[in-house]
């Protein structure tokens, strides 16, 4: 289906072998633009969704460089008829969504609210992170559930963390938020996996995500390395291979299920 105009077909022609269609919220930067190129180098089609379409566009330039297909998209995953919009827009480009990859997340970016004693957060710190990461998951989900669901098949992958499994203190919201990811996963799992859907979640131990950190940023993720069976230093692409495995046929078998990417801090 060549929708296009002006470039090549998002999909494969009707010829070939049918070609996956991913959606990644969250796309233009850290995790999310590495999950992009990672769905794209494995032949998907990809739309890269983001808050910022300039961010999403520099990811889909990245891929193109490399003769993946990826189209941006701007997306406000907690507007709902923002969310609808970029649904209605990838099936009309691509006619299918096989792979959703729930990325877009709120603590750090677009601006971050750092720790602070549940005393001390305000309402509007509390209401941003919620909605972006429990709200807005929920929103593309339920916007992509019954495309899926129709087609009788679908990989859903969400983004949870591993700060759930510890509590840890000074981050009521995003730890709140994220535990809302994980009953989220297992509900939809249940309710989907009749039509043929599957809903997993990934959940990341602390991930050096900044493109240039400080020695101050360097230091404390040394000192979250002594912490782990593997002590290194956690990179966004520590997270992808995980990502892509729930996205993929290989884990065919498998739903319901948030796996820890820590480097071996929490075991369950």
């Amino acid at each position: 289906m060549d929708i296009i105009t002006g470039g090549p077909s998002l999909v494969a022609p009707s010829n070939s072998r049918r070609q996956s269609v991913a959606i990644v919220t969250g796309g233009g930067n850290g995790i999310g633009a590495l999950v992009c190129e990672g769905l794209a180098k494995r032949g998907d089609a990809v739309f890269v969704a983001d808050l910022s379409l300039a961010d999403a566009e520099r990811t889909v330039r990245s891929i193109q460089s490399h003769g993946g297909h990826a189209v941006p998209l701007s997306v406000d995953v907690t507007d709902r008829q923002s969310v609808d919009s970029m649904v209605r827009e990838a099936l009309h480009q691509a006619g299918q969504i096989d792979v959703l990859a729930n990325i877009a997340g709120a603590w750090l970016r677009p601006r971050s609210v750092g720790f602070q004693d549940y005393t001390a957060i305000s309402a509007s710190d509390w209401e941003w992170v919620v909605d972006v990461n429990l709200t807005g998951t929920f929103n593309v989900c339920q916007a992509v559930g019954p495309v899926m669901s129709e087609m009788g098949s679908g990989r859903i992958v969400n983004m949870a963390s591993a700060t759930f499994y510890g509590g840890v203190a000074g981050l009521a919201q995003y730890v709140a938020s994220k535990a809302g990811v994980i009953g989220l996963t297992r509900v939809l799992a249940r309710e989907l996996g009749a039509f043929g859907v599957r809903v997993n979640a990934v959940a990341p131990g602390a991930i050096l995500t900044e493109d240039n950190p400080s020695e101050a940023i360097l230091a404390i993720h040394r000192e979250k390395a002594k912490m782990r069976s593997l002590k290194r230093i956690g990179h966004p692409q520590d997270v992808v291979g995980p990502v892509l495995f729930f996205a993929s046929d290989v884990s065919d078998f498998v739903t319901g299920q948030t796996l820890i990417v820590d480097g071996g801090v929490y075991m369950n």
